[in-house]
């Protein structure tokens, strides 16, 4: 047998429950279960594969209800739940995926005396039924009675091994304590307890408290647009007319897609740089494409695949290279954007031959709704579904809220984050189309600083820069937070510059209660 990942190990029915437990904090019960090893309805291959939510949560539930365990909502996130309850997810992971050997490393270390009763107690049902338990621990009082045979390390040298027939307490911390077993008998009080913890009582009250805000907190970006809406309705006659919403709404759109992409990245922990650049460059691609005789579609196929590419490449950087996120697309926004300059020359090329393409952002469905606002409603829809009922959209959820755990796991961390980077690159190019399709000329200077905007809308929305939190909903909303704001304030007469102020303080707002939401968690 030859174990070389933590996938290895799982295929053997091995699994280890780690010091820190390995939980996906910002996720449920049942997505800290199944993580790397979902129920699926089935799928388009590996890349596209549709989560079977309502059986993971089924047995979610039976799994806890098998092993006596208690967790009030199985939809709680895990920072919600007491360490004993925590303790309890971990185990519940093991064995519902029939481990034979549980390595438990420092299963108690962090718990109360009730809490660690409790424990040890799952642990003797795991004993009786059938599964070997190896714990690791620096508390003989503790695993004393539990386990059938102690060994003793020390600095990584084997000390001995005994079995509990053949030696007592007092030998075993003679040898724990000393390194060999010929020293002095050490008091069998010198070991250390269990650390006193708050009761399970007061955990649960805190994690009603913490739900509580959390859902506050999510609404204040909804909350915020609607007052918004009205302040403005008061403040100008024309802002709540057809026209003036359309507007709005199609000045949104660009923005909105690229957010949709960056927002799969700030989910995953990371962060994009380069989308402003790649969409110029996607926009210039297809112009050039389109002057020398290519088809509009091929055209547009052709910019969109560069785009995508770009994308792939920071994901490669950051996943294969492990440059820092910033770092790596900061490079491939010089580069896409220099690469822009070059092909153009530093001049507009305008689609003198394909006078249809400019169709595609300046066509409206019954003459009433721009094609634009189509486009950001399908990729919207698309990227939530994703996000939520694809195998990806769970990793890249698991991905930011603790790496390290979805890599044990036994799930492919760089394949995610190269996945992550190149549906970012992917939209990036379908915002590039729309834009240069309604300016009917791709500019080299399109896209400065759109990706500030689209990182800006994500953060408003409540995505999460540390990664683990965010929706396609939120991010929307917080698209139409900024665009909503720039256009009242336009009606309203005030300054560009103020404008700019005004977009800084709502973006720092939205930071700052991020920051304090997550200090009280």
């Amino acid at each position: 047998m030859r174990i070389e990942s933590p996938a290895d190990a799982k295929r053997f029915n091995i699994e280890t429950i780690y010091q820190d437990l390995a939980l996906l904090d910002d996720l449920e019960l049942a997505p800290n279960i199944f993580i790397g090893r979902e129920i699926v309805r089935g799928g388009l291959g590996r890349p596209i594969r549709f989560l079977n939510n309502a059986k993971m949560a089924e047995e979610t539930v039976r799994i806890l209800r098998k092993l006596n365990i208690e967790v009030p909502d199985i939809k709680r996130k895990v920072f919600n739940l007491s360490g004993g309850q925590r303790q309890a997810v971990a185990i519940s992971r093991a064995i519902y995926f029939n481990a034979r050997l549980l390595i438990m490393d420092e299963p108690t270390a962090a718990l109360g005396v009730e809490e660690t009763r409790k424990v040890y107690a799952l642990i003797r049902e795991l004993r009786q039924n059938g599964i070997a338990v190896i714990i690791i621990s620096h508390n003989i009082n503790e695993v004393f009675d539990v386990a059938d045979k102690f060994v003793v390390l020390k600095t990584g040298m084997l000390v001995g091994v005994r079995r509990k027939e053949e030696t007592s307490l007092d030998e075993i911390l003679r040898m724990i304590i000393a390194g060999k077993a010929a020293l002095s008998v050490a008091p069998a009080a010198a070991a250390v307890e269990p650390s006193a913890a708050a009761p399970e009582e007061a955990a649960a009250s805190s994690g009603k408290w913490k739900s509580s805000t959390q859902a506050i907190q999510k609404a204040a970006a909804f909350l915020s647009l609607v007052l918004m809406i009205g302040f403005f309705s008061i403040g100008s006659p024309f802002f709540m007319s057809f026209d003036n919403l359309m507007t709005v709404i199609l000045q949104t759109s660009v923005i909105g897609i690229l957010a949709i992409g960056v927002t799969f990245v700030i989910i995953s922990a990371g962060i994009d740089l380069s989308l402003g650049a790649v969409l110029a460059l996607a926009g210039m691609i297809i112009g050039k494409a389109a002057n020398a005789g290519l088809p509009v579609w091929v055209s547009v196929i052709l910019g969109i695949l560069v785009a995508t590419v770009m994308g792939f490449l920071n994901g490669f950087l950051v996943a294969k290279a492990t440059l820092p996120p910033f770092i790596a697309t900061l490079g491939i926004m010089m580069i896409a954007r220099g690469l822009t300059l070059v092909i153009s020359q530093a001049r507009p090329v305008y689609f003198l031959v394909a006078p249809s393409f400019r169709l595609i952002s300046q066509g409206s469905l019954f003459g009433a709704v721009p094609y634009p606002i189509l486009y950001l409603l399908a990729l919207a829809l698309l990227a939530s579904f994703a996000m939520r009922r694809l195998v990806i959209g769970r990793h890249i959820y698991g991905l930011g809220s603790n790496e390290v755990a979805v890599k044990l796991s036994g799930v492919s961390v760089e394949r995610v984050k190269i996945f992550t980077y190149s549906i970012c690159g992917f939209l990036a190019g379908a915002a590039g189309v729309v834009l240069t399709a309604r300016l009917n000329s791709a500019q080299p200077a399109a896209g400065l600083s759109y990706e500030l905007d689209a990182i800006s809308a994500a953060v408003i929305g409540g995505a999460s820069l540390s990664g683990g939190e965010g929706t396609i909903l939120g991010t929307i909303i917080g698209a139409l937070i900024m665009g909503v704001l720039k256009n009242g304030l336009n009606l309203m007469n005030v300054s560009q510059f103020w404008q700019q102020v005004a977009m800084g303080i709502v973006v720092i707002g939205a930071v700052y209660l991020d920051i304090v939401r997550r200090r009280r968690s």
